[in-house]
């Protein structure tokens, strides 16, 4: 069995916290754009140098998740904004300890789409791996 590296155990540990919230979760794996919402795309920040990671040790990591929900449903937005950033912040990895140390979180309009419009919030959760 090949090891799974910090990274990748909080990506999957991440789609597992997620588990029971109303939201479509997209890992970067996936290729095709979907147009349910409210969803959230997970990734690892630009730090994190994929083609390396069975070379070197991360002790700290940036998760980033995109939440996007319609933009006539702002409650909506700040109640899963509170939801997922809660519940990034205390996950638990699958295989290795992770401690949220900073998060931040804002919402935007989203005007990329040509029939919707869109609220967008970038949920940045940075992490310490003690392994």
């Amino acid at each position: 069995m090949e090891a799974i590296y910090p990274a990748v155990d909080l990506i999957l540990s991440a789609q597992q916290a997620l588990k029971g919230v109303d939201v479509l979760v997209l890992l970067p794996s996936d290729d095709d754009d979907n147009l349910h919402f409210p969803q959230v795309d997970l990734s690892l920040a630009d730090s994190v140098d994929v083609s390396q990671l069975k070379y070197v040790s991360q002790n700290q990591i940036t998760l980033t998740a995109d939440l996007y929900v319609d933009h006539d449903s702002y409650g909506d937005a700040l109640n899963l904004q509170q939801v997922v950033t809660d519940r990034l912040k205390s996950l638990t990895g699958l295989n290795y300890p992770f401690k949220a140390t900073h998060y931040s979180s804002r919402i935007i309009t989203d005007n990329s789409l040509e029939d919707r419009t869109l609220f967008h919030v970038p949920i940045l959760v940075d992490y310490q791996v003690n392994y």
